[in-house]
Order: C-alpha cells, then structure tokens, then sequence
C-alpha cells in the first residue's frame, strides 16, 4: 500500500468522474492542446493522460482534501479523460511548429524527387540525356 489512506468511493451515477465526459474533461482537453502545442507527439501524449489517471487513482486515497471532487473515477470516465486530451492535441496539429517542420521537410524532400525524375536534370553528378539523342 502506497499510503495510509482511506479508499476513496467510486463515483456513482449522477456524480462528476462518473460519465465518459464531465466539467474536467475540458481541463485534460487543454492538457491535450498544451502537449501538441509544445511539440509531443501522439504516443507521449497518451503515456502522460494514462500516467496522471494512475497517479490521480493513488492521490485521491493519499490526499483526497487535495481534490474538489475526491471520489475515484469510473473506468469509464477515465478513458473519457484521456481521449479528451487526444482530442485536444489533435486539435492543435496542424498549427504546431513541429508539424509544420515535418510538412516543410516533406515538400523539400518531394521537389527534390521530382527534379531529380526530370528529364535534363542532373542524376548521380552527371546530366541525364536521352540515349537516342546521343550521338557516337
């Protein structure tokens, strides 16, 4: 055991940290906004949301005068907690920085591609012809 406390009650119908989403659904959704702001990528994202709702689990048996709402979350609450934190930084990918890095690499690299199918453009450091128009 982790710590002296009381176990703390599920939450039953009715009751914050029952349903898939409550009020505090929003707060892990900005959660989610943060890490994509902030560059995290996906599965980081979802280790972080698991990794809080395992802690949250023990805090609330530890310190439950700590929590507005100490009853335990459902299960079911919980995933709903963490797929709003997906939702969240999903939201914010096509603005963040470092998806737009990858974007910028991506259409280098396709340019790239496409000049070097070209026909005249340079391939292995000499200039690419036409065998027919060669001549011996």
């Amino acid at each position: 055991m982790l710590c002296a406390g009381q176990h703390q009650v599920v939450a039953v119908s009715g009751q914050i940290n029952h349903p898939l989403l409550d009020p505090f659904s929003l707060v892990h959704f900005g959660v989610g906004l943060g890490l994509g702001i902030f560059g995290f990528g996906l599965l980081p994202s979802i280790g972080i949301a698991v990794l809080w709702e395992v802690a949250e689990h023990l805090l609330k048996n530890c310190l439950p005068h700590a929590f507005v709402f100490p009853s335990q979350d459902t299960l079911v609450n919980a995933v709903g907690d963490v797929l709003a934190t997906v939702v969240g930084w999903r939201v914010v990918q096509p603005l963040s920085p470092e998806r737009q890095r990858r974007e910028q690499r991506r259409q280098v690299q396709q340019r790239g591609e496409e000049q070097r199918l070209r026909p005249g453009s340079l391939v292995g450091g000499a200039e690419a012809r036409d065998p027919a128009s060669q001549e011996s």
